[in-house]
């Protein structure tokens, strides 16, 4: 915050003016253990001037048991691969499938790979979102609205349209969709 500027640039000048102020070293290694030394004996066990409180002891009581631990893995800012929109609506990235909307097939698109998702744009307009996979290879992570109305019908839909072609050719034909057919596929539905 604006507010806060004047705060975070003292405590640049409280260190410029207390720890390295009219003082050489020889290397790097001589200024970390002087300024761990000047931590250690001096800012850390004084009385902050604007919390009033020791900044040792808030660590040690309030903050130090908040902290996470450091992540093990290298931190990513992000990767990005142009693909190519199959006929199937996917792109591929490191082996899974991810669905992009239909309108897009043939076209090159870049995949912006961060913070576990992959993000889809074509013309630096978003195009899809998906979360990453990385446990299987082989996977197809789709969204179903990116497929076209007609490739886009439920189980439900094509067997409802299927009894009432069924009614069309005869009673007959419905009484086998109805005993056979209907029956199997509800169970599986």
């Amino acid at each position: 915050m604006p507010t806060d500027k004047g705060k975070v640039e003292s405590s640049v000048d409280y260190v410029k003016d207390n720890c390295f102020k009219s003082r050489d070293f020889e290397n790097i290694d001589e200024a970390i253990n002087f300024s761990r030394l000047w931590l250690d004996t001096i800012a850390n066990v004084r009385i902050h001037g604007t919390t009033k409180k020791v900044p040792l002891e808030v660590f040690k009581s309030i903050e130090k048991e908040k902290l996470l631990p450091l992540p093990t893995e290298d931190f990513i800012l992000s990767n990005s691969v142009k693909c190519i929109v199959n006929t199937n609506c996917h792109i591929s990235y490191n082996g899974n499938y991810y669905s992009v909307p239909y309108a897009y097939i043939g076209q090159e698109v870049d995949a912006i790979i961060a913070n576990g998702l992959i993000k889809i744009y074509f013309k630096e307009k978003e195009i899809a979102l998906h979360p990453l996979c990385t446990e299987d290879k082989g996977r197809y992570i789709t969204n179903n609205e990116h497929y076209p109305y007609s490739k886009n019908i439920s189980s439900k839909d094509i067997l409802s349209r299927q009894k009432e072609e069924m009614k069309e050719i005869g009673i007959h034909a419905n009484m086998f969709f109805e005993n056979f057919i209907l029956k199997d596929n509800l169970k599986k539905i």
